[in-house]
């Protein structure tokens, strides 16, 4: 296992609007297990924000606070067989589950959050949104599955593909300015892959 801590002190200053400093503590413990056959993973965060709020006149507002934890496991299972061309195959389905509480955030500014693209390692992410100001909501598991075809020469990598989805047992409340709550259920699939035609060319979809 592996204790660490996180820490992060932002001034905004944006003419017409609120104004003030942000600062971020996040103490987290994470511990992995890796045989090659197989690996677990689990982690666990206490995500603590401090908003203290000023107009444009410098004039003190609010102090304002957020504090949440944040827990999530990982796991993952590696078949292999060797091919017809020598080069091992490997077959690699992963389950993820990630649960965060509910903390309601109106209140609280959006200096830099947003919503990054939908995209196949969003699959994976601890928070649905960039940045500090937003941390949403959590209780669901994402199935994946990975296909690795490896060059019987050098053994790199030379073909992946991977599916996947997220399984909300709750919808998801929290969100940002212009974006509507997440519904509870399956999302759609996505998937990525990387075809590597050479040591200079490779060529990826997602």
């Amino acid at each position: 296992s592996r204790l660490s801590l996180s820490a992060q002190a932002t001034n905004f200053e944006r003419a017409g609007s609120v104004e003030g400093t942000r600062q971020v503590l996040k103490p987290s413990i994470n511990w992995t297990r890796d045989t090659g056959a197989y690996f677990t993973a689990a982690q666990a965060d206490l995500h603590y924000t401090r908003y203290q709020l000023r107009d444009e006149n410098a004039q003190q507002l609010d102090d304002r606070q957020r504090s949440l934890p944040i827990v999530s496991g990982d796991a993952g299972l590696r078949f292999a067989r060797t091919g017809a061309d020598g080069g091992l195959q490997l077959l690699e389905p992963r389950l993820f589950y990630l649960y965060a509480p509910y903390r309601n955030q109106d209140g609280l500014p959006v200096f830099d959050g947003g919503q990054p693209d939908y995209d196949f390692p969003q699959l994976f992410a601890r928070n649905r949104f960039i940045g500090e100001d937003r941390i949403a909501d959590a209780n669901q598991i994402t199935t994946a599955l990975t296909y690795r075809a490896l060059d019987p020469v050098s053994g790199a990598t030379r073909l992946t593909g991977s599916v996947g989805r997220i399984y909300r047992f709750d919808p998801s409340e929290v969100t940002v300015p212009g974006l509507a709550p997440t519904d509870a259920g399956s999302a759609d699939y996505l998937a990525s892959g990387e075809w590597r035609i050479n040591e200079r060319f490779s060529t990826t979809a997602l």
